[in-house]
């Protein structure tokens, strides 16, 4: 019982003490009650009452608002009203160091904050702005200062959310007054893309041009971005610099239709229009000037929960208005008056409730300056709370500063954070900053309803730091569509017109076209060369290596087609392939049907065995290693497309895919080995130039090789000479392909195939002759040949005899040979000379005089010797040479 009682006694007094403990925290609070005339800065009296509302809630811990930050710490307030200079700002700064102020809120303008910022800093006392938006803060000399509004060179960061994001204009030229606003706000143009989207500069096309101060005459500046042909103009440039760059670019020509302006938040203010740009120009004048054009003004989201709570509060504090003779008389920490002038004759406080409940005639800077000092208290509370520093230490603002790094949270203005101290780029805030995008509509301006020109510049969407740009929508409190300075009020175009070249429909009709016919073509030449298989006339062309060219003919006819469509990475593959692999397949044989009839034809008095498998295997062989190659490509993706620019003028822009090849010493192998393949056929052709065209398929193999050596050299040519598109030279080269392909099976194929429908055939002289009636023979032996058998019969008085070759033409190999023997023993008894001389060199083939010859040679005189062409053609046709065509 008596230890429970001296518990509670203990944790009573323990609670005492921790209640009453508390150390004081002296903030200087900078704003101003009186502008420079001495009238009421309306402005400023909202500012005051916010920084004073997040003091009194940081200070109470019951009232359930930041009641666990800074337990023990109470804010006590030391209030200064400095002038907008910097001489104010050194003395209100050398008055806050006098009163140990350690942290200063303020001041409210630029001036003041660059007359005592170095003192503050020097001194160990950390600012934080709400109101002042000179860009010069952002450089790392002012250590000890932070803000929470966004600085005016803003503007140049975020106008990449619409114009990179929304109308994709990477082509812009930069307009910058020679200020820390012009450069701030074009460096911050580059941070967008390298930072937040991480595009290189190199990608974004930008020309910059500088306005100094001095400086009235625009025209270099204007001639060179006319010269250019750009088209989206931004200047960033104060109100006097910037409208006397409009007005300079108006006479001159250059704001023509199809032109888009982004003006810095300077330009949207009516007074611009009325100082600098009615003295020159009249209402209708300055409507066609600006027309279309966009800029950016910082606001702040009222609609979060956060905010309209803080306008709630904001509205339920006590009125500190009051009238001459009845002030409200609250003082700071030192007896300095807040609501009224330091004499007490001018009251200048505020009635809180008569504010509107959304907050819509609160200034955006209002709810910044209430965030000042939450984000004060955040920072203080992590330096002593997480840190474990002393408020007392000698570098108090140097740390302070590093504890301002995490800070993140959901105040009046949006999510606060800032950029990390002290390797930040600048002592901005970092994030949920928002900003509504106006754009300029000429028929409001115009309206009779603005008289007083305040109008003209109308919201049309809203741009986030954090989550980037939207339109507005009906949800919105003011919405209108874009109005552009362009004829049909489509966005301008940051560059000429890009166009992407694809061969042309007539191309493409023509192209397909051919590629059908060659298809029909190959088709039923195939058709027609295995319905005939078996006679002589189509034997004789070794319609074994059709297996290899009409393959190769398809595979052009697929490449015909495949340069007809769109180029792409599966488009410039397939053509790569087939290519290369049709052409192959359409040479490769003619070189091995051309190596076989030099070989035959060089044998001399030898008898050369080639069949229609050796020469198939020689044309396989010729072709495995394109096949190779074309493999490893495909499997290692060598083959691409890229866009190459055809023009790029002023008015025209223009481009082509094309395919690329990545692996190059793949593509060199492929070219060399063809070139190889082709001028292989040139000295096989060569040799067997002067061969009878009746003779044998020579001519027609080397005519079909002289077609592909001649459409290589014309294409090569055409491409040489250049000048073309690239689906020009794509069209030039599928139609050379696929011309090609036709005249070779045409040489190759179309006599036979057309005799062969004709019912036309060879006999045993290669003489054509029709394959359904009777061939009649030379007279002198008589001979039928039947399935039983061979017998002779005696020769009549006419000049010719009846051979019917039907059955020859279906018999096997074996059966034809037993004839050819039995037609041997019957010739041996045949003693008469001159009976044998016409006989044997009318009735039978030429192949056979040599085994004739030597059989009858025991019985017969010397025959005259054969000629040398004799012996050729004899060694060219033997039955060892072609089996197939072995004739009785």
């Amino acid at each position: 019982m008596i230890n429970g009682l001296l518990v509670a006694v203990l944790s009573v007094v323990s609670g005492l003490c921790v209640a009453t403990w508390t150390q004081e925290y002296k903030t200087g609070v900078m704003f101003n009650n009186f502008l420079s005339t001495g009238d009421i800065d309306p402005e400023g009296l909202q500012y005051k009452s916010a920084i004073l509302l997040a003091i009194s809630e940081i200070n109470n811990k019951t009232d359930g608002i930041y009641d666990d930050i800074l337990p023990n710490i109470t804010f006590s307030v030391i209030s200064a009203q400095p002038a907008n200079t910097k001489t104010a700002g050194a003395v209100s700064a050398l008055y806050a160091v006098d009163e140990g102020v350690r942290a200063v809120i303020g001041p409210q303008e630029n001036a003041p904050i660059e007359g005592g910022a170095k003192l503050l800093m020097e001194n160990g006392i950390i600012q934080i702005g709400y109101h002042a938006d000179e860009d010069d803060f952002t450089n790392r000399v002012y250590n000890n200062f932070v803000r929470t509004n966004p600085p005016s060179a803003q503007e140049g960061y975020v106008a990449p959310f619409l114009t990179y994001e929304k109308f994709k204009w990477t082509r812009v030229a930069v307009v910058k007054a020679y200020t820390s606003f012009g450069f701030h706000s074009s460096f911050k143009y580059d941070i967008f893309f390298t930072d937040y989207l991480g595009i290189e500069q190199s990608e974004i096309e930008r020309t910059d041009h500088i306005i100094y101060p001095i400086q009235t005459d625009y025209t270099d500046i204007i001639v060179e971005i006319a010269a250019t042909n750009f088209n989206i103009i931004a200047v960033y440039a104060s109100a006097s610099h910037g409208s006397a760059f409009l007005k300079a670019a108006y006479d001159y020509g250059l704001l023509k239709p199809g032109t888009q302006l982004i003006v810095s938040g300077f330009l949207t203010d009516p007074v611009v229009w009325k100082t600098h740009l009615s003295a020159h120009f009249d209402s209708t004048q300055i409507a066609e000037l600006l027309h279309g054009a966009i800029a950016f003004r910082s606001i702040v989201n009222r609609s979060t929960p956060e905010a309209l709570d803080f306008i709630h509060r904001f509205r339920s504090q006590p009125s500190t208005d009051g009238d001459q003779s009845d002030c409200n008389n609250a003082t700071d920490s030192v007896g300095n008056y807040l609501h009224q002038n330091n004499e007490g004759t001018v009251c200048a406080g505020l009635d809180h409730a008569s504010f509107d409940s959304t907050g819509v005639d609160l200034y955006d800077d209002t709810f910044f300056a209430y965030d000042a000092v939450i984000s004060l208290a955040h920072a203080l509370h992590h330096y002593i709370h997480v840190d474990k520093y002393d408020i007392n230490y000698p570098f108090h603002y140097y740390l302070l500063m590093q504890s301002m790094n995490y800070i993140s949270f959901n105040g009046a203005s949006g999510r606060v954070e800032f950029e990390p101290f002290p390797d930040r780029q600048n002592n901005d805030r970092l994030s949920d900053m928002l900003y509504e995008v106006v754009n300029f509509q000429a028929d409001i301006f115009l309206s009779s309803n603005n008289v007083n020109l305040t109008e003209g510049f109308v919201v049309v969407g809203y741009i986030n730091t954090d989550s980037g740009y939207r339109d507005c929508n009906s949800n919105d409190e003011e919405c209108y569509t874009y109005k552009f300075n362009t004829p049909t009020n489509d966005p301008p175009r940051d560059r000429p017109r890009r166009k992407t070249l694809r061969m042309s429909t007539p191309l493409v009709v023509v192209l397909r076209s051919a590629a059908v016919i060659v298809a029909i073509i190959c088709v039923s030449f195939a058709a027609v060369l295995i319905y005939y298989r078996n006679r002589r006339i189509v034997r004789i062309l070794q319609p074994e290596l059709g297996s290899i060219i009409f393959p190769g003919g398809a595979a052009l006819v697929a490449f015909g087609i495949t340069l007809s469509l769109p180029v792409n990475d599966d488009s410039c593959l397939a053509a790569y392939v087939l290519g290369h692999l049709g052409f192959a397949m359409m040479l490769t044989p003619l070189i091995a049907k051309t190596w076989r009839i030099n070989l035959v034809l060089n044998s001399g008095f030898q008898r050369v065995k080639v069949t229609a498998l050796h020469t198939l295997l020689v044309a396989l062989l010729l072709l495995f290693p394109i096949v190779i190659t074309l493999l490893v490509d495909a499997a290692l993706g060598s083959v691409s497309f890229t866009t190459q620019v055809i023009t790029h003028t002023l008015t025209r822009h223009t481009q082509e895919k094309q395919c690329v090849f990545g692996d190059e010493a793949n593509l060199l192998f492929l070219y060399s080995y063809e070139s190889f393949l082709v001028l292989l056929g040139i000295c096989l052709c060569y040799p067997i130039r002067d061969m009878p065209q009746g003779v044998s398929d020579a001519y027609r193999v080397a005519r079909a090789n002289i077609i592909i050596i001649v459409i290589i050299a014309v294409v090569l040519l055409i491409l040489k000479l250049g000048g073309a598109y690239p689906s020009t030279e794509r069209f030039i080269i599928a139609m050379a392909m696929l011309s090609g392909a036709i005249s070779v099976i045409m040489c190759l194929y179309h006599d036979a195939i057309f005799k062969s429908l004709q019912g036309l055939d060879l006999n045993k002289r290669f003489e054509i002759v029709d394959s359904h009636k009777p061939v009649f023979v030379r007279k002198s032996i008589v001979l039928f040949f039947t399935r039983s058998g061979t017998k002779s019969v005696a020769p009549d008085e006419s000049d010719h005899v009846r051979v019917s070759t039907t059955d020859i033409e279906h018999d096997e190999k074996w059966k034809i040979q037993l004839e050819i023997e039995r037609l041997n023993q019957r010739l041996a008894h045949i003693a008469n000379k001159q009976l044998y001389r016409e006989s044997m060199s009318e009735a039978l083939a030429p192949s056979n005089h040599t085994q004739i010859k030597s059989s009858l040679r025991p019985n017969l005189e010397e025959v005259p010797s054969e000629s040398k062409n004799d012996k050729q053609m004899n060694s060219q046709f033997s039955l060892d040479s072609v089996p197939e065509q072995c004739e009785a």
